[in-house]
């Protein structure tokens, strides 16, 4: 049960730092607010604190180092107001449990939409995770990460923080990897076996030679990639490990029809993937859903389904678990409600004519 009265109980150490700073810039309205967060609330007087605490924040100009600050406040203080609504460890266990005992007596198996929950993951990818995990075991609890951010929100983190799996995480972005090793070497879950958050710029032809420069090779349980990039060239690059679950993100807006993706450019560099700021980022990366499932099939692989918004496919060995958790056709995976809702006969007219693809 998701306790609906908890309370936050004080502030980490990075935000506690942040308030001394901006107590020494004189932002004390922003440094009350902080401090607050000390006292414990409800649920909806933390959320009304945090929410308020933002819009101030983004009024002011606090010069010192802007993009700090605001990743600390976004990441730190707003991802522990999310852990309110998030399934704990405990729950996960009575989960991982309940899916074991299902598939002992044979009963019917919920499909991915209905197991998602979102703890670290950007959607639903963490409690697919955990379902997938629960049903077809481990082996090693070994996951590798390309593109892991901060490392607090990927899909890797509630299986390290959570589950004590070893992880390998890389980021292109040095800030992202020492924000990502300061978390991890804070958390009471992680400071005494912290995962290795390795700064690398990935390419085709650097991939292999970048895992195995960790020790890691052979099987391992997960492979994560989430680009927004070139990951179609650098799955198909990758050999040096043999991972029995691959999570990957795919462009959902060519849907089922077409089996595309970008050009190989190894400096490719995606600068606004949500389109947000006017790019075109949140339309020209990756590849469709059809393209990784050919790719798939070349290296033994097998479409299980998709997260309910279609962002994110899954994929399993076929080796592991193939009377599970069954192979679906991609079309099938646009047809499930949360599809149906958003997608319209007008999404493709987002694809300039200009842009290069290839068919795969």
């Amino acid at each position: 049960m998701i306790r609906r009265t908890a309370r936050i109980t004080g502030m980490d150490q990075a935000v506690r730092r942040f308030a001394d700073e901006l107590l020494h810039a004189h932002d004390r309205a922003l440094v009350e607010m902080l401090r607050s967060l000390n006292e414990g609330g409800t649920v909806d007087h933390d959320r009304a604190l945090i929410d308020n605490l933002l819009r101030l924040y983004e009024g002011k100009r606090v010069e010192h180092d802007t993009a700090h600050t605001h990743m600390l406040l976004n990441v730190h203080e707003r991802k522990r107001i999310d852990q309110i609504g998030a399934v704990d460890k405990g729950v996960q266990i009575l989960l991982s449990l309940k899916y074991k005992d299902m598939l002992h007596q044979q009963l019917p198996l919920p499909p991915l939409a209905d197991v998602e929950f979102r703890s670290h993951s950007q959607n639903g990818e963490d409690g697919i995770l955990l379902y997938i995990f629960s049903l077809v075991g481990t082996t090693n609890k070994k996951t590798v990460e390309m593109c892991a951010g901060t490392g607090i929100e990927c899909n890797s983190a509630n299986l390290i923080l959570n589950h004590k799996w070893d992880g390998l995480l890389f980021d292109g972005d040095p800030q992202y990897v020492a924000w990502g090793r300061d978390f991890f070497a804070r958390s009471k879950d992680t400071h005494w076996r912290q995962p290795t958050f390795v700064h690398a710029w990935i390419t085709a032809d650097n991939v292999n030679d970048v895992i195995a420069a960790q020790g890691v090779a052979g099987e391992i349980d997960l492979f994560s990639l989430d680009m927004d990039g070139v990951d179609y060239w650098i799955w198909k690059a990758i050999d040096c490990v043999s991972p029995r679950v691959v999570v990957l993100e795919f462009n959902w807006i060519w849907g089922a029809d077409r089996s595309v993706t970008i050009p190989y450019d190894p400096k490719f560099v995606n600068t606004d993937p949500s389109g947000r700021n006017g790019g075109n980022g949140f339309a020209y990366f990756g590849g469709s859903l059809p393209a990784f499932v050919k790719l798939a099939k070349t290296k033994g692989y097998r479409l299980i389904g998709t997260e309910s918004w279609g962002f994110n496919a899954f994929f399993l060995r076929n080796d592991v678990g193939p009377d599970i958790l069954p192979e679906v056709d991609a079309a099938e995976c646009f047809k499930i409600p949360m599809q149906l809702a958003t997608r319209t006969s007008q999404m493709l007219s987002v694809m300039d004519p200009a842009w290069q693809w290839v068919e795969v």
